[in-house]
């Protein structure tokens, strides 16, 4: 029984290391690829991109998806992320700029 144990463990924790890294790196992809097709704001904001690309976007839909990835960008506290150029709406300081 000791010699069973001793090379149990020898094959069964290698073994399983390997399955395991094998499973997690064709997995992650697996995973990854079912929440891009079911998350409809990853498509949104891909649809605005293209539109945007093709120079087909109003200033209104602009200011709102900026001012919509900012508040994501707020409340995940990533603000270092954050537009902050004259053309961004959510920008105070540049607003007042141009009102004086």
């Amino acid at each position: 029984m000791p010699l069973f144990i001793v090379l149990f463990a020898l094959f069964y924790i290698p073994v399983s290391m390997l399955i395991g890294y094998w499973h997690r790196k064709h997995q992650y992809s697996v995973e990854n690829e079912a929440l891009i097709n079911q998350n409809w704001v990853w498509a949104w904001i891909m649809q605005y991109q293209v539109r945007l690309i093709k120079g087909k976007t109003t200033k209104k839909e602009d200011e709102f998806v900026m001012n919509y990835l900012n508040d994501i960008l707020k409340r995940t506290n990533k603000t270092e992320l954050m537009a902050h150029d004259e053309d961004s709406t959510s920008n105070s300081k540049g607003e007042e700029k141009f009102d004086k």
